[in-house]
């Protein structure tokens, strides 16, 4: 025996108990629970005190006090911005420090009530193994922080010395606890209870004067600081203090009743009792057993009141039962003592009534612990064993990859942090709750649900889905671009889209039959049999049509992400084979391609060529069908109507492997009719001075069909927007007397168009139309009008001439003076064929590869030496004060 022990029988005990403490919370402290919306909340409202000196990282509008998240503000700053394999990891080890606390401070408090030491090392033991103390007490809540200090505050409370700077200490301990988490206001009866009777008659009113004070002194700083930040009662434009408390106590949505299996509080027990069938049962009964002791009855009715507000109509969440739990451990070990020391007293005298009693007592305690272990294995199980988290560290790896940075995202806020430290701004990740109840944020977005990209739906998220909002509208106007995990642990990655009907943007399988007909004979059969399964994304389908016009390709794969497989996401891969010099080449064209055809990665060898293309809707104009005549012509014009348009050519690449043809672009006002045979075309420009083609848009012609197709410009520089509008239908004559308006002039911002007749109403053509808009046609009468264009507050006149013939199309453009209007007969005369096609790639050129985003992770050596030297420092701490304490004690 160590020389420790000998002087402390305590010190090996407590020191395996804390360390066993440790330890269980340490096991999967990444994999379970998974990341929850209010661990990332605090980590997050953390992350801004630590990082801009914000109470919060949206509006701080009084939900709770502050002080639970400065102390996690402090915890990561000692330990650094990238501690953990994610922010909410990195404040579950500091819940790890909490708990080995607690458990040291629940020892010292069972001895002080007055509990043998196997009582005192049961209860730590309780708290130390049950799943359900496990799970949530290295979660990201505050109530894991506040009970610390409640438990801290007793047991100076309880302090043998009674002395005044025992009442101070626990008086600022009881008022931290209640700045970190206001619900241990619950424990004030207990509280001020145990101050009575561990004071003196002689002293006890001053003492109770004294912890009354200084209580309310520290718990008044909240009030004070709202008192200097002008927000203590409600006022136009700013939160209050009041109006948080309001909803705490009064406006929260209840969590419905304890007898009806359908509401959140049944749910929220339900789920106690999953991780651990036995500690929340027993609540109610060592309560009321406790009440019969006389040193354990401040603590049942402590624990009493906890049980009445679970019963209570209102809202109940879920960490609530942390502050429980060490009461529970404290009231069994306490009453099993009480019972132990009746069962000594009654076998006192050798008798066979007293073996058998002693016996049955064994028997039954045998029976109740083997019992209460087979309870809690499916608890170790899943706490211990089961990686939770798995689906939402791969959505957020998988965003990191795939989403860029100028995307606007809505999150659980269990990985805002994570996002922010990945190089995103915080006005791009958004946390879902605050979507729709803040102004500052509803300020960034003042479209809505359409100025989002992405939503992140995690089982947070889903669990507090409003009934209507943003949020709401966000969701149903998404589509999944990819699925983690499964049931209840299930994070779906949507795409914000405007075309929410639609549910896939895979390629029609006609076009992928065209294609796959063109492939190289060293083309892998199962890689064709992809192409023309109508699952593979229209860009990769396009992509592959515009290198077959160049060059031979050979292709191997094309690949599906496993999360955007099960999400019904199109493929976005493909490989090729083939000699070093061709893959080059294509290398370096798909290099140099814009939106929509910019690729995400590119990953080149001298055997093979990877790319991927970034996810997300992209409908390129692959998802009708081939035209059904597979003969005839079509007449096409070109509106180019950039700004600032280069000096380009048109390359038209047929899918189907027919004849091509090209068309030089030299002005602004609509070309002539040219002739093409119909079809299914990718429509690609090439600039003179680079002759770098660039894909653009895809498109399908029909026979005897008359086109306009108008090139917008469009997003980053150099991107275009292509429309093709039908001038006539196939086969049926051009309508006359009718007029449509292409609307092009972008200097001026949205314009009105009216034509006036002498004498008659006005016809309005367009209102507040902006840049990049083709009206259909509108019937009109053949005669001479008077068009206004009404923009910016100024109006232009011009004269419109409307033939009775044909259809009219009125160009809106920029002029000199403003916008200036043409005007163009939509009838194609005798329309000479398109130039025959000249595409060609640009020699390879080497170029880096595109990589993906780097994953949320650092590899800071602090992350695991810190967390495993706090708690070996403490649990030594422990120890060693353990034995100066009993020392002074003469034990």
């Amino acid at each position: 025996m160590t020389r420790l022990a000998r002087t402390n029988p305590s010190v090996p005990v407590v020191s395996a108990l804390l360390a066993l403490t440790a330890v269980l919370r340490l096991i999967n402290i990444a994999g379970s629970p998974i990341r929850l919306d209010d661990e990332g909340t605090y980590v997050a409202q953390a992350f801004a005190v630590s990082q801009w000196g914000e109470l919060a990282h949206y509006t701080y509008w009084y939900d709770h006090p502050p002080g639970g998240w400065l102390q996690l503000a402090a915890w990561m700053t000692l330990t650094g911005p990238g501690f953990g394999p994610n922010a909410v990891t990195a404040g579950r080890y500091l819940m790890v420090l909490a708990a080995v606390i607690s458990a040291g401070l629940l020892w010292l408090l069972a001895r002080r009530v007055g509990l043998p030491r196997w009582a005192a090392a049961t209860a730590v033991a309780v708290l130390a193994v049950s799943p359900l103390a496990i799970s949530l007490g290295r979660s990201v809540y505050l109530d894991n922080l506040a009970i610390a200090w409640v438990l801290g505050a007793l047991v100076l409370i309880c302090s043998p010395r009674h002395r005044l700077s025992a009442m101070f200490g626990a008086a600022l301990c009881f008022g931290v606890a209640v700045l970190t988490k206001e619900t241990m206001l619950l424990f004030v009866p207990v509280v001020a209870w145990l101050v009575w009777l561990k004071t003196s008659p002689a002293t006890r009113r001053y003492a109770l004067a004294v912890f009354g004070a200084v209580c309310a002194l520290v718990v008044g700083t909240y009030v004070l600081m709202a008192l200097v930040r002008g927000e203590l009662v409600p006022g136009p434009g700013h939160v209050s203090l009041w109006e948080g408390v309001k909803f705490q106590l009064w406006q929260r949505e209840s969590s419905g009743s304890l007898t009806d299996p359908q509401s959140l509080k049944r749910h929220t027990i339900d789920e106690w009792l999953r991780l651990d069938p036995v500690l929340p049962l027993l609540a109610a009964p060592v309560a009321v057993g406790g009440l019969l002791v006389e040193r354990l009855r401040p603590y049942a009715v402590g624990l009493l009141i906890l049980v009445l507000a679970v019963v209570r109509p209102g809202y109940l969440p879920v960490p609530f039962v942390i502050s429980a739990i060490p009461l529970i451990a404290l009231l069994t070990a306490g009453l099993g003592a009480a019972v132990v020391d009746q069962v000594r007293r009654m076998s006192r005298q050798p008798s066979a009534r007293a073996h058998r009693l002693r016996t049955t007592a064994t028997l039954v305690v045998a029976f109740l612990g083997a019992l209460t272990a087979t309870l809690w294995v499916a608890g170790y199980r899943d706490t211990l064993g089961t990686d939770e988290d798995a689906s939402m560290r791969q959505a957020q790896q998988w965003i990191s990859d795939n989403v860029t940075s100028r995307d606007r995202l809505i999150v659980d806020d269990a990985m805002w942090v994570d996002l922010v430290r990945d190089g995103r701004d915080r006005r791009n990740v958004v946390w879902s709750y605050k979507v729709d109840t803040d102004e500052q944020v509803q300020e960034w977005a003042p479209r809505g649900w359409a100025d989002y990209e992405w939503v992140v739906s995690t089982p947070s998220m889903r669990a507090n889905m409003p009934d209507s909002g943003v949020l709401k509208d966000a969701m149903s106007h998404a589509r999944p671009a990819a699925t983690f995990g499964e049931r209840g642990n299930r994070v779906d990655v949507l795409r914000v889209s405007g075309d929410a009907s639609s549910s896939t943007t895979a390629a029609t399988p006609a076009f992928g039959v065209q294609v796959a007909a063109r492939m190289d004979g060293a083309s892998d059969p199962d890689a064709l049999a992809t192409l023309q399964s109508g699952t593979v994304d229209q860009r990769v389908v396009a992509t592959l049509a515009v290198l077959a016009a160049t060059q031979p390709v050979a292709l191997q794969s094309i690949s599906s992400v496993a999360a955007e497989d099960v999400a019904g996401a199109p493929r976005r891969e493909f490989r090729l084979t083939g000699p070093s010099e061709r893959l080059q080449a294509f290398a370096t064209f798909l290099h140099r391609q814009k939106s929509p055809f910019g690729a995400e990665s590119i990953a080149l060898t001298d055997t093979d060529l990877t790319v991927r293309f970034p996810p997300g809707p992209s409908d390129v104009g692959l998802r009708g069908e081939p035209p059904q005549a597979a003969n005839g012509t079509a007449a096409v014009r070109i509106s180019d109507v950039r700004r600032d348009v280069p000096a380009d050519r048109l390359e038209f690449v047929r899918l189907d492997g027919g004849p091509g043809a090209s068309l030089p672009l030299t002005a602004t006002e609509p070309s002539d009719y040219r002739q093409m045979p119909a079809g299914t075309y990718v429509m690609t420009t090439v600039a003179q001075r680079s002759g770098v083609p660039v894909m653009r848009q895809a498109f399908t012609v029909e026979p005897g069909g008359t086109y306009t197709l108008a090139m917008f410009s469009a997003g980053e520089e150099g991107e275009v927007a292509a429309q093709l509008v039908p001038d006539t239908a196939p086969g049926q004559p051009p309508p006359g007397q009718v007029v449509r308006l292409l609307q092009a002039s972008g200097a001026s911002g949205p314009v009105k168009l009216a034509l006036n007749a002498a004498g008659g109403e006005p016809t309005v053509l367009a209102d507040n139309a902006s840049y990049g808009l083709i009206t259909g046609y509108g019937p009109q009468p053949a005669g001479s009008y008077d068009a206004v264009i009404t923009a910016d507050g100024r109006e232009w006149h011009q004269p419109v001439d409307v033939p009775a013939d044909a259809p009219t199309t009125l160009v809106l453009a920029d002029g000199r003076d403003g916008p200036t209007l043409y005007q163009t007969r939509d009838v194609a005369a005798a329309a000479p064929p398109l130039d025959p096609p000249a595409l060609a790639l640009p020699p390879g050129e080497p170029e880096p590869d595109k990589l993906s985003a780097k994953p949320v992770t650092d590899d800071d050596p602090r992350q695991q030496v810190i967390p495993i030297a706090l708690c070996a420092w403490f649990v030594a701490g422990a120890a060693v004060a353990l034995t100066r304490y009993q020392r002074r004690q003469g034990r």
